[in-house]
């Protein structure tokens, strides 16, 4: 196991008390790793990819706290090299999806995507932790 997962599993273990800290968390989390869909039938949908069991678990959790959100999480097998299992959790198309990723900063009020973090989010030290943490979570490490 290398050094970074073994990070991630014990990082993952902290949650965050305040939700302003959660909410900072996940903001991170879907910025560094998450991909917005459109789909001209059911709206804006997003997913995240990750190989990391214990951050699956956390970004679920953090946001069913936060919005409440239909959330399926998918397990599928690598097939070439490595063959670990590679974690999908999908957020439902929305109409509420537009109005949750600007309370993340990921879109500005116009509805554009957001290339800086939003000021809100890391007011305090304990939510730039909180982001920081985050941004690891959905940080991947290439060899």
């Amino acid at each position: 196991m290398s050094f970074s997962t073994q990070t991630k599993d014990e990082l993952a273990r902290i949650i965050p008390e305040k939700d302003c800290c959660q909410l900072a968390e996940l903001a991170a989390l879907i910025r560094m790793d998450g991909t917005i869909t459109i789909n001209p039938e059911q709206g804006m949908g997003l997913y995240i990819r990750t190989e990391n069991a214990a951050v699956a678990r956390k970004t679920f959790k953090l946001a069913k706290e936060i919005f409440n959100f239909n959330i399926q999480i998918r397990v599928e097998k690598r097939t070439r090299l490595k063959k670990n299992n590679i974690y999908i959790i999908s957020f439902a198309h929305r109409s509420k999806m537009r109005s949750h990723l600007k309370t993340l900063g990921i879109l500005n009020e116009d509805n554009t995507i957001s290339y800086s973090i939003k000021k809100s989010l890391v007011k305090t030290s304990c939510c730039r932790r909180a982001y920081l943490r985050g941004a690891f979570f959905g940080s991947r490490f290439r060899k």
